[in-house]
C-alpha cells in the first residue's frame, strides 16, 4: 500500500502470519517517529517492524534494511523474580513499538509490519494502529506504593492502598514514560489531600525516569478520605506541560498467587485516607527540617530521631535513601534501642554533584 507521511493507519494481524506492507517516499535527513499500538489494547500481540530502502525496480529491485523495531522497553529495571526488590514489581514497558526513524538515503522506503508470534493466531480481533509522525515530545506518569522487599507469595503487598495511620509516611514510586526525545526534569505534586496530610515529591531529574512522592499523615490528623490530584509538570518547547500521575495496582483475581505473576491495572482515582484513631507504632525522621549543607566530597551526617507510639519488636531497622545523587547508597541499619541515631552518607564514594 502506497502511503504519504505523516499517517495514521488502522489494520489487523489477520489472517495468521499476516504481513502488512506500506511504501512511502522520504528525503535524506528526515526524522519520523514510528508507533504501533496493539498489545496496549489488551491484545496478545507482539508487533514488529522492518524498514527497507528500495532501489531499482522489477527484477533489478534491491532492498536494503534500514531499521528494525520491536518492543518498548521499561524505563526502569523490573524485578527479576516479581518478589525480590531488585527492580519494580510492575513492568511499564510493552511489546508494542515506539521508535525514531532517521532517513539516511533519499528515495522509496518500504515498511513491513507483522506480529512476531502471529503464525498460529488467526483472529481478526487482533487489531493495530500504526502512526508515523513528526516528533511530539511528551511524557506520561504512573506510580505505585514503594516496596523494599517482598516475601515469597506476598501478593497483597503489590496493592498497598494509601490508607495512613497517624504519623505514618507512605512512599510512592513514580515512573516517567518519556516520548519522542523529551528528557527534561519533571516536578511532582499532590493536592486535594485529607486534613492533616501533606505530600512532598522528589523531582524526576532530566534524562531519568524514576522519582518518589512522600505522603505523610500528621500524628493528630483526623479521620478522613479524599480523592487527591497527583500531577507532574515539565517545560516542553518553552511551555509548562502538566500530566496526571495514574496509580497502578493489581488486577484481581490472582487465581494462583504462588505462581502467577500479578498483572497491573490503572486506577481511575487517587484515593487517600487517614484512620484518625490508629497510629504508626514507630517513625524515624530527621531531627531538624532545616536544609543540610556539606562540602562536595565530604561525609554528610543526618541526625535522626525516633518516635514510638506503641510496642514495636526488633532492635534495628534497615533504611534506604532516595533522590538524585543518593540512589546508590546501600541499605543501612539504625538502632531502635536509643531515641536518637544518625545516617552517614559518603558523598565522595557516591560522587554526588553539588546542588
Amino acid at each position: 500500500q502506497k502511503i504519504s507521511l505523516p499517517c495514521d493507519i488502522a489494520g489487523s494481524f489477520f489472517p495468521a502470519a499476516d504481513v502488512d506492507v506500506f511504501e512511502f517516499d522520504a528525503k535524506k535527513g528526515d526524522v519520523w517517529w514510528v508507533e504501533v499500538a496493539s498489545e496496549r489494547f489488551g491484545l496478545p500481540t507482539d508487533p514488529a517492524i522492518v524498514v527497507q530502502h528500495v532501489s531499482g525496480s522489477g527484477d533489478a529491485e534491491k532492498l536494503t534494511d534500514v531499521a528494525e523495531f520491536s518492543d518498548i522497553p521499561s524505563p526502569v529495571k523490573v524485578s527479576s523474580t516479581n518478589y525480590a526488590y531488585d527492580g519494580t514489581p510492575y513492568n511499564a514497558g510493552s511489546s508494542d513499538v515506539l521508535a525514531k526513524l532517521t532517513i539516511q538515503q533519499e528515495g522509496v522506503h518500504r515498511l513491513r509490519l507483522s506480529d512476531l508470534f502471529g503464525g498460529t493466531r488467526n483472529d481478526a480481533r487482533n487489531v493495530y494502529r500504526l502512526v508515523i509522525r513528526n516528533a511530539a515530545p511528551d511524557f506520561a506518569l504512573v506510580a505505585w506504593a514503594l516496596h523494599i522487599e517482598l516475601r515469597n507469595g506476598d501478593r497483597n503487598a503489590l496493592s498497598k492502598p494509601m490508607a495512613l495511620r497517624g504519623g505514618a509516611t507512605m512512599a510512592l514510586e513514580v515512573v516517567a514514560l518519556r516520548r519522542d526525545g523529551f528528557d527534561g526534569e519533571i516536578d511532582l505534586a499532590m493536592d486535594g489531600l485529607p486534613e492533616g496530610v501533606t505530600a512532598r515529591g522528589l523531582k524526576i531529574p532530566a534524562g531519568q525516569s524514576h522519582g518518589v512522592m512522600l505522603v505523610t499523615a500528621h500524628q493528630d490528623a483526623p479521620r478522613g478520605r479524599r480523592s487527591a490530584t497527583f500531577t507532574g509538570t515539565a517545560q516542553i518547547n518553552g511551555a509548562a506541560v502538566t500530566r496526571p500521575v495514574r496509580l497502578a495496582s493489581m488486577a484481581w483475581p490472582v487465581r494462583d498467587h504462588w505462581q502467577e505473576t500479578p498483572q497491573p491495572r490503572l486506577l481511575a482515582d487517587v484515593p487517600v485516607s487517614v484512620s484518625g484513631f490508629e497510629y504508626a507504632p514507630i517513625t524515624i525522621a530527621p531531627a531538624s527540617s532545616e536544609v543540610l549543607e556539606v562540602t562536595a566530597g565530604e561525609k554528610l551526617t543526618v541526625p535522626l530521631v525516633e518516635t514510638r507510639r506503641s510496642e514495636f519488636s526488633g532492635a534495628t531497622m534497615t533504611l534506604k535513601t532516595f533522590g538524585a545523587g543518593f540512589e546508590r547508597v546501600p541499605p543501612f541499619e539504625v538502632s531502635l534501642t536509643a531515641d536518637v541515631s544518625q545516617a552517614v552518607l559518603d558523598l565522595a564514594a557516591l560522587k554526588t554533584p553539588p546542588g
